[in-house]
């Protein structure tokens, strides 16, 4: 039966869910930590978003990592805020994430 539902999930790809599995195997440790595990997670964390910003052709310093979706729209939305032109339009059929964002700070 076809899926359509991926308003907040989606099922991984075989190749995603078995690099997750290995990276939450090899690098479990908190990377801003400073023992052995930590620091081999952090290098890890730094090597992944190397590649992203050589894939994006951008430096690794603009490469952010978050912990999901609502964390992400925020972090995009009060980027643009921070600009004094900014003006934003979202449709009806937004995430709430984008929505009370969008509305907090552009009105």
């Amino acid at each position: 039966m076809p899926y359509f539902d991926h308003n907040a999930t989606a099922p991984l790809r075989e190749c995603s869910r078995k690099a997750w599995l290995d990276a939450s195997e090899q690098f479990w440790a908190n990377p801003s930590a400073l023992y052995p595990s930590a620091l081999r997670a952090k290098d890890a964390l730094n090597a992944a978003r190397g590649r992203i910003a050589e894939l994006l052709g951008c430096e690794p310093g603009r490469v952010i990592f978050t912990s999901g979706a609502t964390e992400a729209n925020n972090a995009v939305l009060r980027r643009f805020a921070q600009d004094d032109h900014a003006r934003c339009a979202v449709s009806a059929v937004e995430h709430p994430s984008v929505l009370e964002t969008a509305r907090a700070l552009f009105g």
